[in-house]
């Protein structure tokens, strides 16, 4: 497995999570299940499938998607998310 850091600072900051275009779910760890691509993560590294370790130092072990989306609403423009990308078994390529 690898960890992927990726900064994304969000264009005004009152923009809510309903509007960065990211969908997370909970699938035993906080998983990024859609980027939108209009989203302000569409050109990031950030990967759908990505399992997201922290954001902005915020351990996200045991977060549902309310409490990560509370999280984008709070801060103010920059937005720190580390990911934990699987190593694909056969190719040993990454996902």
């Amino acid at each position: 497995d690898s960890l992927v850091h990726a900064t994304i600072i969000k264009p005004h900051p009152d923009m809510k999570y309903s509007e960065m275009g990211m969908t997370v779910w909970f699938w035993g760890v906080l998983c990024i299940k859609a980027i939108d691509e209009n989203s302000i993560f569409y050109n990031s590294i950030l990967k759908e499938t990505d399992h997201i370790i922290s954001v902005n130092d915020i351990n996200c072990d045991k977060m549902k998607p309310e409490a990560f989306a509370h999280c984008l609403d709070e801060l103010p423009l920059e937005i720190n998310i580390v990911v934990r990308r699987g190593k694909q078994r056969w190719y040993g390529g990454f996902n």
